[in-house]
């Protein structure tokens, strides 16, 4: 599993990347995603497949990409009908997503844990308004 975590110092932002990464390493660093200093973990498996988990440090939106045209954001089963725009705090700007695919923390977990053991068609995605 290869792991890139984004760091920001004021207007300053860079990536660091790590191979070969186990499940309790991708946790913790989704614990550390904190909506200032880092905003966004990127997942990529052996098989191509991403997940990029961006916001932060209790709402979060988890996008699921099987290639650049097929991408899927986790839905909110809470929220899954509202429209009601939430501004999460993504690499320096703010953008706004609608409720029905902003998640917290534990759904945030649940669904990389899916990812890792390739069972993610279990999860209910929607899909992304900035796919291709």
């Amino acid at each position: 599993m290869k792991l890139s975590i984004d760091n920001r110092k004021k207007n300053l932002v860079s990536d660091t990347e790590y191979l070969n990464c186990n499940e309790e390493m991708v946790i913790n660093y989704i614990l550390k995603i904190d909506g200032k200093g880092h905003t966004r973990v990127s997942l990529e498996r052996d098989d191509k497949y991403r997940m990029h988990i961006m916001g932060g440090p209790d709402h979060f939106i988890v996008i699921y990409a099987q290639d650049q045209q097929s991408c899927w954001a986790l839905i909110n089963k809470e929220n899954s009908d509202s429209d009601e725009p939430i501004e999460l705090f993504i690499r320096g700007t703010y953008i706004s997503f609608s409720k029905s695919i902003v998640v917290g923390q534990v759904n945030v977990i649940d669904s990389v844990i899916a990812f890792l053991r390739k069972d993610e068609e279990t999860l209910k995605w929607k899909r992304s308004l900035r796919s291709g």
